[in-house]
């Protein structure tokens, strides 16, 4: 996890773009308090007959600021999650990325890693495919735009283990790696965060009301690990074992190499 830390480049308009740790209060309120913490799990996928380890990566924020009046995305609680697919050499196959409610599913491909396969339509299984990367080890430096914490630049420039941005001359603030589980149960404030149904009720946005025909429930609302569909049409989850399988493959030099080492 140590080694795969991204560096999270962050613009900042107020404390909504400042990183911490969500909590509910016995009463049942919604609380964030601010601190330099990234939440980390544990999960694995399928990847043509193997089983590879995932590294999950989630930056919580207080909120998502509203850019207008009504704005149906805005709302309380927003973050990025950041997932690295490792071969069996800790090297980094595909990242992709979501929000903590599902949505905006983007892939990023690694040079030698995963690409998608032929017989895959992109635009009609509308996945968001981005270019290539022309690193795929160590940290990269994710870069997310104020307000709506999108992801808008990846590229390897030092590491978190360097004082400095080299790009930017900015001093890095070092940020500590919890477990994920840590959110279960009574959070910090005395309450619960996730509900029974893994939502996390006073999320809910707008945008539900136009979206609840794709059977989504509270689309736009902040989910717990597990229930973050990342389509609104067909059925496609975050943490299916097999969706890598579905649509990307492994170039037949990954497997020669994998063959060599008697795997």
């Amino acid at each position: 996890f140590r080694h795969h830390a991204p560096v999270w480049r962050l613009d900042t308009l107020d404390r909504n773009d400042r990183p911490g740790r969500p909590g509910r209060g016995k009463g049942g309120r919604l609380r964030f308090q601010l601190e330099p913490v990234v939440f980390t799990h544990l999960e694995f996928s399928y990847v043509q007959g193997t089983i590879q380890p995932q590294l999950v990566y989630l930056v919580w924020f207080a909120a998502r600021s509203a850019e207008s009046w009504p704005d149906i995305y805005a709302g309380a609680l927003d973050g990025l999650v950041w997932r690295v697919t490792l071969d069996d050499q800790a090297r980094a196959l595909v990242y992709d990325s979501i929000h903590p409610c599902g949505c905006y599913h983007q892939w990023l491909l690694v040079k030698d890693g995963l690409s998608p396969r032929p017989t895959v339509n992109l635009r009609a299984e509308d996945l968001w495919v981005l270019d290539e990367l022309s690193e795929n080890s160590g940290s990269p430096v994710l870069s997310l735009s104020a307000g709506d914490h999108q992801l808008v630049g990846v590229q390897f420039v030092g590491s978190v283990a360097e004082p400095t941005d080299r790009t930017a001359g900015r001093p890095y603030r070092r940020y500590r790696l919890e477990p994920l589980d840590r959110l279960r149960g009574r959070s910090w404030s005395g309450g619960r965060l996730y509900g029974f149904d893994g939502l996390i009720d006073g999320t809910e946005r707008l945008e539900r009301y136009l979206l609840w025909p794709t059977g989504v429930v509270s689309a736009g609302a902040m989910r717990q690990w597990g229930h973050h569909a990342v389509s609104f049409v067909g059925r496609r989850h975050f943490d299916d074992p097999d969706l890598l399988d579905q649509y990307f493959w492994l170039p037949p030099s990954w497997k020669a190499r994998r063959s060599s080492r008697g795997q």
